[in-house]
């Protein structure tokens, strides 16, 4: 899987999409209503990166440092949408604290800084219905979570399972072959990382390989897209969204199993 540092803020280009085809009802944006993440992490560098790339995408963003202050800022009078907490941070019992202070106005995402079973899972795993934890994740994908949890386009069920995290893969369209990643997967489609994204409702082979499980080459059609010059104010990296399309149903059972489990074979 690739890696992406989280000591390095220009891993994550902050851009979202616009549908064109699918006429979706009216997202909130920050303009509207401005959220507020608390990111409770005490390590500086990691803080300060997440910190950075949710104020560029307009977020309300308070660091705190320790577990006391965590408790004391959110018995106070500061509506929190949403809180980062690193599982060191939170003591010897991380997810019980993310259960404790998790509601349905306030979603909790706790990063498990160490690795848990095998090593092998990767990925988001929910601890309740408004708290998750994220197992081997960077930054981009932290974030690619938030926006999904703050600002899911009204009416819109909620998302499909799906992995976030970096897998290599190619896409061809119009007989050229470009390079890009799987920023997220799911059993029906993906968003692919790309700063050449072809056009909403183009045809595309994409072709990718999951760890243990081997190559995957599906048809698709793009369903939206983000271009670079697409940043201010969006929360997305540039790419596409694409669902797969005359797929064979043992392939996609495939993916759903993997992405089911996590990340595991």
């Amino acid at each position: 899987m690739k890696q992406v540092r989280a000591a390095d803020p220009e891993a994550f280009s902050c851009s979202h999409a616009t549908a064109s085809v699918i006429k979706y009802p009216p997202m909130s944006t920050p303009r509207d209503s401005k959220k507020t993440v608390v990111v409770a992490d005490h390590r500086g560098p990691e803080r300060s990166v997440l910190e950075a790339v949710l104020k560029r995408l307009g977020y309300g963003v308070l660091p705190v440092e320790s577990l006391d202050e965590l408790f004391e800022m959110l018995a106070g009078d500061t509506a929190v949408d949403l809180v980062v907490l690193g599982s060191e941070l939170a003591g010897e019992s991380p997810d019980d604290v993310a259960r404790r202070i998790s509601r349905p106005d306030r979603r909790v995402i706790l990063v498990d800084a160490q690795d848990r079973g095998d090593g092998q899972m990767v990925g988001f795993v929910d601890l309740t219905e408004d708290a998750y934890l994220g197992i081997g994740i960077r930054v981009p994908e932290i974030v690619f979570l938030a926006n999904d949890l703050l600002y899911s386009r009204a009416g819109i069920p909620r998302r499909k399972r799906r992995i976030y995290g970096g897998f290599p893969a190619s896409f061809e369209v119009d007989g050229e072959r470009q390079q890009g990643s799987l920023y997220n997967l799911s059993a029906e489609g993906a968003f692919i990382e790309t700063v050449t994204p072809p056009a909403t409702e183009k045809m595309v082979q994409v072709d990718f390989e999951l760890p243990e499980l081997g190559p995957f080459s599906f048809k698709a059609r793009v369903t939206w897209r983000v271009q670079s010059h697409q940043t201010e104010g969006r929360r997305s990296p540039p790419g596409m969204g694409v669902k797969f399309v005359d797929v064979d149903p043992a392939e996609t059972e495939k993916v759903h199993a993997f992405v089911s489990s996590g990340g595991r074979a």
